[in-house]
């Protein structure tokens, strides 16, 4: 079973990887100024590219175009990047790392940058890993960066000294004030805005409203959410209780079982890499019980020992799918699966009873299935544990199992 459970995570993996098709309807902007129409792999990108793959028909071959050969690019049903070579701060943002210079230090680089708002005062954003930076231009002001930084300060106290306070220079809503008034815009509408998305988009929609201009706002992708009801048939493998110090009470309760289990999945899928990645959570009851005759070879008569084992399961992990088509994706699973006892234990009933209760633990799950609409199948491995780990050193049950999970998406 083992086997065949690997073998079947490898040819997901295998065809999911090499069924995609991301190439989507767009366009380039090359180095000559022509605008070349085209299909671009949309990689739905978390951090700003420094090239894009592309084909100029859907059977040509892939090439590749780097910043220096592109000005701007953008996919149809998409988001727009402009290349430029703008003055950024660099500073980090992590605490442990923060500057202890209040103004900005800025480098020289050649970006693309994305389009958040376009109009006669344009809103731009850059993000690497550890960097977020926002950018504007207008007809008279070059792109810009709008500043904000986080520092460290020293600061007196009565007699005491504080060092390694943070402060924030928000020379961002100056930058504004002086470059983009509007009479209908009070001062207000400077001195509480913060360094976000949401804040400067608005703003930025605003300004361009209020000096009636024309203007257009890219549209962020919403955090999407499903909740499925996942009923299934656990397999376990063939359980069985071993003395560690000898075999008098070794006992094998069954050669393999299928038992029931319910769950109800929360996926919150996030708005990247067009909706590949997401994080799940799934509660799930699951019951297992047991019982065998045995000779002990400690007793004339025969002893009989029970397994009761009741227990709720929380995996939480994260998702990786591959899309197929509309309605069809292949998709694989990694989660820390955390399992709570519900009074589960392993009895010994002689003339001397034993009682272990089985322990609450940590450990991981993978698994993988395909999608179609609303329905899904799913293949999921939960290797051996000891349930007995906390409770004795002189027993050990080991215990793992495969899952055959059947789902529906409720909404």
């Amino acid at each position: 079973m083992k086997k065949t459970s690997l073998l079947f995570f490898i040819i997901l993996f295998t065809t999911a990887v090499y069924s995609q098709n991301n190439f989507k309807k767009g366009y380039f902007i090359n180095e000559k100024g022509d605008k070349i129409e085209c299909l671009i792999y949309d990689k739905d990108w978390k951090y700003n590219p420094t090239s894009i793959e592309y084909k100029l028909s859907e059977n040509s071959k892939i090439q590749e175009a780097s910043i220096d050969r592109i000005q701007e690019f953008g996919i149809y049903s998409g988001e727009t990047f402009v290349r430029s070579t703008v003055k950024m701060d660099r500073s980090s943002t992590k605490i442990i790392n923060l500057s202890d210079n209040r103004n900005p230090e800025f480098k020289e680089n050649t970006l693309f940058l994305k389009i958040l708002v376009n109009g006669k005062a344009s809103l731009y954003s850059y993000q690497e890993e550890g960097l977020f930076r926002y950018l504007y231009d207008t007809d008279t002001i070059d792109i810009t960066q709008l500043i904000y930084k986080k520092y460290l300060y020293s600061a007196i106290d009565g007699i005491y000294r504080k060092d390694n306070q943070i402060g924030e220079n928000n020379q961002f809503r100056q930058q504004l004030y002086t470059t983009l008034k509007c009479e209908e815009m009070s001062r207000r509408d400077y001195e509480n805005l913060n360094y976000t998305r949401k804040d400067l988009v608005d703003f930025f929609v605003k300004y361009n409203q209020c000096i009636n201009a024309d203007y257009t706002k890219i549209k962020r992708k919403k955090v999407d959410f499903n909740l499925n009801i996942r009923p299934g048939i656990v397999f376990v493998k063939p359980f069985e209780i071993i003395n560690t110090i000898s075999n008098a009470r070794n006992v094998k309760i069954n050669d393999g079982s299928q038992i029931f289990r319910i769950g109800l999945e929360a996926e919150v899928i996030l708005p990247f890499n067009n909706n590949k990645w997401s994080i799940i959570v799934e509660p799930t009851y699951r019951t297992f019980s047991g019982a065998k005759d045995y000779d002990s070879q400690l007793t004339v008569t025969s002893d009989r020992v029970e397994v009761d084992y009741t227990s709720l399961e929380l995996p939480v992990g994260v998702r990786h799918s591959f899309f197929l088509g509309k309605n069809t994706q292949l998709f694989l699973n990694v989660s820390a699966f955390f399992e709570i006892q519900l009074d589960s234990k392993i009895t010994y009933i002689s003339s001397n009873p034993i009682q272990f209760p089985i322990s609450n633990f940590i450990s991981y799950t993978i698994g993988g299935g395909v999608k179609y609409s609303d329905f899904s199948l799913e293949l999921r491995y939960l290797p051996p544990r000891n349930l007995l780990f906390s409770s004795t050193i002189y027993y050990q049950a080991d215990y793992s199992n495969f899952s055959l999970i059947v789902g529906y998406t409720l909404f």
